[in-house]
Parts: structure tokens; C-alpha cells; sequence
């Protein structure tokens, strides 16, 4: 499985991402979400 950083926009802002795609390109799928802030005491 391989990997790229992405950039991408959404209502009107940038961010930027990590995806990594099996080589069979199908498979199940996570999707890991932090909060915006970061990591703050009540996250880790």
C-alpha cells in the first residue's frame, strides 16, 4: 500500500491530508478525523 499527502479545499478553505490506497484499488476504508486545534489536554 502506498501513500500521498494531499491538498484539498472545501467551503472556500484549504487543507491538506493523507491518503493511502490498496493496489488492488478497492477495499474497505478509514477515515481518521482530528480536531482542527490539534491535540489539547482533553485529547490525549
Amino acid at each position: 500500500m502506498s501513500g500521498n499527502h494531499i491538498k484539498f479545499s472545501a467551503d472556500g478553505k484549504g487543507g491538506s491530508g493523507y491518503i493511502a490506497l490498496p493496489e488492488s484499488g478497492s477495499g474497505k476504508a478509514v477515515i481518521v478525523i482530528q480536531e482542527w486545534w490539534g491535540l489539547v489536554g482533553h485529547t490525549h
